[in-house]
């Protein structure tokens, strides 16, 4: 279940409607949420053959918020597991990233509004389906490494250059920021702008084998 459900009422409902697609008839079968969406890919990569000592992390990134823990095996034959780092329910999340975007664009393109062929609104939204959510959903894929990505503005006129907004030959770029301690991001010149490939909530667990003594 969610991490955002608290309401017994909801699960009780969700229970009931599990039941009523057949589930949890039989007998011996029992249908019940008791794991979050988080705990129950923790014990699935607790029994895909990880060792005592080993830790890995369990990323929940979903539509609203995002959950990354951190966990150590601690007992395989108990299904016991320590938790050594936690962050839950931080709002980044698809939506929002899409919701900043949207707002970059806004910024970047009232700059420049007097060059738009249309309404400043439908070319953002336009901007949004036909470019942005090709980036997004790619963004972290095999190959898709950029220094910058190009969002196209048929809009303004062929082969338009403008500095403050951050427009180059008709196109919003959005240039890939290296960290000084290495680590890459996504920014603007005016707004740091995290894509994620993460369009619809997903789990992943990752196994990091490191020894107990360096966990």
């Amino acid at each position: 279940m969610s991490k955002t459900w608290r309401d017994p009422r909801l699960i009780k409902q969700i229970e009931e409607q599990i039941e009523a697609a057949g589930f949890g008839c039989r007998p011996n079968e029992r249908a019940h949420i008791t794991l979050t969406e988080a705990e129950a890919a923790a014990v699935y990569a607790l029994g895909s053959g990880m060792t005592e000592g080993q830790t890995f992390v369990v990323c929940d990134a979903g539509g609203g918020t995002t959950d990354v823990n951190a966990l150590k095996v601690k007992s395989t034959t108990l299904m016991e597991l320590e938790a050594l780092s936690y962050t839950e329910g931080r709002a980044v999340g698809s939506t929002v990233i899409d919701f900043k975007v949207k707002k970059l664009l806004e910024r970047r393109l009232k700059r420049v509004e007097r060059h738009i062929n249309g309404e400043l609104e439908a070319v953002i939204d336009r901007v949004m389906r036909n470019s942005f959510l090709s980036h997004k959903c790619n963004f972290g894929a095999e190959g898709y490494n950029f220094p910058k990505y190009t969002l196209p503005v048929p809009e303004l006129p062929p082969g338009m250059d403008d500095l403050d907004a951050g427009i180059e030959d008709s196109k919003i770029v959005i240039t890939r920021y290296v960290h000084p301690k290495g680590d890459a991001q996504d920014r603007s010149a005016e707004n740091n702008v995290a894509m994620n490939s993460k369009a619809s909530s997903m789990i992943r667990s990752r196994r990091c084998r490191t020894s107990s003594t360096n966990s």
